[in-house]
């Protein structure tokens, strides 16, 4: 459970690092994560050769923004799922 528990914190970590550079209040920045991470969204399989993650958009332009923003600085680090056949993952905005 310990180890669970250091990789969620990491993980929250960087996510952090790489919102810093999309969301400037810093006060606001892990409940403007939390809130991604709760609004939820969509997976599919595209084909047979990568996971598509869509996030509800939020209610604002502005929100929406940021979030794309986000989305797309993660999709270049390339993130790929785990396991014998590691799909790569992209993240997208939702449609309104």
């Amino acid at each position: 459970m310990d180890t669970i528990k250091v990789c969620a914190r990491n993980a929250r970590k960087m996510a952090l690092e790489v919102l810093d550079h999309h969301y400037h209040n810093y006060r606001d920045q892990l409940d403007f994560l939390r809130r991604i991470i709760e609004n939820g969204g969509y997976i599919k399989l595209n084909g047979m050769d990568t996971v598509i993650v869509e996030i509800v958009p939020f209610n604002t332009r502005a929100e929406n923004m940021v979030l794309a923003n986000f989305l797309k600085e993660i999709n270049s680090m390339k993130p790929k799922m785990f396991g014998d056949n590691p799909y790569p993952i992209k993240f997208k905005v939702g449609k309104t």
